[in-house]
């Protein structure tokens, strides 16, 4: 028995991310363009390794972009050491002109000469590294990531921003001297920080992670923006590291100021601006904004220069988000004004995908602005007049959503953006990108494949790469004009490692919801052995919003969306299951109704009773589906997914494994329920809580948590466990040391014990 169950975990962790991604070739190539966009390098994978391709877009043609067999030669000789020719060591390829590209590799940089083919190595630069803006939460997060460094250099390259003890500083290269800029600085009321509502302040200050001050020069690089972030009163929240990884037995203990719901004192953020000229900072006269919803406005993208460096523009948030702000603040008169509210019943926000991004426009030369908003009920681009706020007129409307604005033509008034469910009988999710006159006439699809498209602008915007693929077809890369003419397919994804595991595609399926009418969409995983003529199993891997989805539409990566990808179900149900992921009515990326079914009623788990419907369709369906056996898998708020569900359906999910579950909102970051849930004063926050439902658990049920979760705090799991003793219930639990919120992505041995416990539970 155990050595079949050792064969399928080995089955299992063939299909987790880490081990897939070896398997698929060109997949989604990172593109490098040259200065003048008439030539992109990218890596192209081969049987061998890979190699570096180059594609002059006048001539149609590809080339290697070097020799690969002598540069390997050649780079061995400089660093001491065997280079594979398809195995480059090459971090970032940079175009320096049309005949050199500059190869960083290992810590140097070198200079690659095609016509003459020789290599050289580029002298270290004499001044320290610096960043050329400071990260954003995606950063941050680690969604993308970068190299992070304590400075942030200005445009001209002439100085440095940077903090010590807390205070913020000015170094002039022309002068090779440091200025002073700030001398109030404290622990508690630092400027340029990232609050420690970023939820990931802990994990930071642990690795030793030393940020750049959260800061934005003007275009000029004449100008700072920045602000000085109070934290002082701010209530503290406690982690204790039991497992110290200096090797000692005392427990440490790190604090964060994170507010809970409902707490009167949040972290205050007092915009403030540098004059590089004086070397001075001052401190705006307004009043203080709050964080985003996860850090600073700054680097959530909510505060930008104007093209001129004469104004800055920032979005102001409310607490409960019943409304959301443009404003400016002019630099010449310092007067601050604001240029249009959006007001809601229910909650305004920039964008509806986690990290919310700002899409907000503004056209300077015109005095007019962009602005999304779903106020009629769907996600649309509307054009407003920058001097009174008021709506000029709709750009895009209709019974479909924008979801990603990727360019503004000013010059010919064209807005390219990503959209969703605009073409009939396809499926809703997929998106396209279009682009809409400013006066909203002649909106064109520029994608027509049937797929998700994923888009990157060159440059100079005249190009676009379009990624496109769905859980049903293999992902294309191809090149296109700014008028979605296609220039070449440049890749074709190559799936034959994978494909020669056994491995199925998706089913991707559409039944109707519990109230008989809405279209709920979702897919279905199958084990590599699947035989129909078999009962199997099924187990719901949930997340359920209201800021994500989890339904994959593609094999592409393109953050924010899709964060949860379709590995991790793919390897659960190779231990013998079948398992679906499906987007309930309380999730987003459909019409406003839609989404906000879970507003005052996040006690439905993004919509728990569709989930419920949908899987006895698929039975009704399917006879290979045993509903007999259901379990559920989530984490964080899929965590809190799974758990109710053991409660509010007990029989009906026989098996749940929460994982960083977010068991109660008022035991956690207040913001979030604020936006999601209202405010404590206009909902009932008990009818949220698992807590006082402890004593309906039937099912098996096993909590996962890592000891340093400073997103969900592990207290979060522990009253919980305290309910359920108190209810006298039988449960399962794992407290993971010196595990963060991410432990159900990384971590092999959390997963060996989530494949364990629905296979002991759920397949007998």
């Amino acid at each position: 028995m155990e050595k079949n169950r050792e064969m399928l975990y080995e089955r299992a962790k063939k299909f987790l991310p880490q081990n897939v991604v070896g398997l698929l070739k060109n997949v989604q190539p990172s593109i490098i363009w040259s200065p003048d966009d008439k030539r992109i390098c990218y890596r192209h994978d081969t049987s061998e390794g890979y190699e570096y391709l180059i594609f002059n877009l006048q001539s149609k043609t590809k080339e290697h972009a070097f020799d690969h067999k002598v540069l390997a030669e050649t780079v061995a000789e400089q660093l001491n050491c065997e280079i594979k020719a398809f195995a480059l060591p090459i971090n970032r390829i940079d175009f320096f002109d049309e005949h050199i590209l500059q190869l960083h590799i290992a810590q140097f940089i070198f200079q690659y000469d095609r016509t003459t083919q020789v290599l050289s190595r580029v002298p270290e630069a004499k001044k320290p590294a610096a960043m050329s803006r400071c990260p954003t939460i995606m950063e941050l997060w680690g969604l993308l990531p970068i190299p992070i460094v304590p400075r942030v250099r200005s445009p001209d390259k002439c100085w440095d921003l940077y903090s010590k003890e807390h205070n913020l500083f000015l170094f002039s290269f022309a002068e090779n001297k440091e200025y002073q800029l700030t001398t109030d600085g404290t622990a508690t009321n630092a400027y340029a920080v990232s609050p420690d509502t970023n939820l990931t302040s802990l994990t930071l200050r642990r690795t030793q992670t030393v940020l750049p001050p959260m800061a934005i020069w003007s275009p000029d690089s004449q100008k700072i923006i920045t602000f000085q972030c109070n934290q002082e009163h701010v209530k503290k929240l406690a982690l204790l590291q039991h497992v110290p990884e200096d090797g000692s037995f005392r427990p440490q203990v790190y604090e964060a100021h994170i507010p809970f719901l409902g707490d009167e004192i949040i972290p205050q953020i007092q915009l403030c601006w540098v004059d590089v000229s004086k070397k001075k900072l001052y401190k705006i006269d307004m009043p203080p904004l709050m964080p985003a919803l996860v850090g600073s406005p700054i680097e959530a993208g909510y505060v930008w220069w104007s093209e001129c460096s004469t104004k800055f523009y920032f979005l102001k948030e409310e607490r409960g988000n019943h409304q959301l702000s443009l404003c400016e603040f002019n630099g010449t008169t310092q007067k601050q004004r604001v240029i249009f509210t959006e007001k809601s019943k229910g909650y305004v926000e920039p964008s509806q995908l986690i990290l919310w991004q700002n899409y907000t426009r503004i056209l300077e030369a015109s005095n007019e602005f962009i602005w999304l908003s779903n106020h009629n009920g769907w996600a649309h681009l509307y054009l407003h007049d920058l001097q009174t706020g008021q709506i000029k007129n709709p750009i895009t409307q209709g019974s479909w959503m924008v979801r990603k604005v990727l360019h503004v033509d000013t010059k010919d008034r064209w807005i390219y953006f990503l959209a969703n469910g605009k073409e009939s009988d396809i499926d809703p999710y997929f998106r396209y990108l279009y682009r809409a006159h400013f006066d909203g006439r002649d909106v064109q699809l520029l994608t027509p494949e049937t797929a998700d498209h994923s888009i990157v602008f060159s440059p100079s915007q005249e190009y676009f790469i379009d990624y496109y693929s769905s859980m049903g077809s293999i992902p294309i890369t191809k090149l296109r004009d700014k008028n979605g003419k296609e220039i070449d397919t440049l890749e074709k994804a190559d799936f034959s490692q994978l494909l020669s595991l056994g491995y199925k595609q998706p089913k991707p399926f559409c039944l109707k919801g519990a109230d008989g009418e809405t279209d709920i969409y979702g897919v279905m995983y199958f084990p590599t052995d699947f035989d129909p003529k078999k009962k199997y199993p099924i187990i719901d891997d949930i997340y359920p919003g209201p800021q994500l989805t989890r339904v994959p539409k593609t094999y592409c990566y393109d953050p924010p969306e899709y964060l949860y990808g379709c590995w991790w179900p793919q390897s659960v149900a190779e231990l013998g299951f079948i398992v679906v992921n499906i987007d309930g009515r309380g999730t987003p990326l459909r019409c406003k109704e839609f989404h906000e079914y879970s507003y005052h009623n996040l006690e439905s788990a993004g919509g728990l009773e569709d989930h419920v419907a949908v899987i006895k369709g698929l039975a009704k369906q399917y006879s290979y589906i045993d509903v007999n056996r259901v379990g559920i898998l989530g984490q964080s708020a899929g965590g809190y997914a799974a758990t109710r569900a053991l409660l509010d359906y007990p029989d009906f999910y026989r098996v749940g494994v929460c994982v960083s579950g977010l068991q109660d909102l008022r035991s956690y970051l207040a913001f979030w329920g604020e936006r999601y849930q209202g405010l404590p004063n206009d909902v009932d926050y008990s009818l949220q809580s698992n807590y006082s439902r402890a004593d309906k658990l039937k099912g098996k049920l096993f909590l996962i948590h890592g000891d340093l979760d400073d997103n969900v705090h592990p207290s979060n799991m522990l009253q919980f466990v305290d309910a359920l003793i108190k209810a006298d219930k039988n449960f399962d639990m794992l407290l993971v040391p010196n595990a963060n919120h991410g432990l159900y992505f990384m971590n092999s041995y959390v997963w060996r014990r989530i494949w364990g416990y629905f296979i002991e539970h759920l397949k007998k």
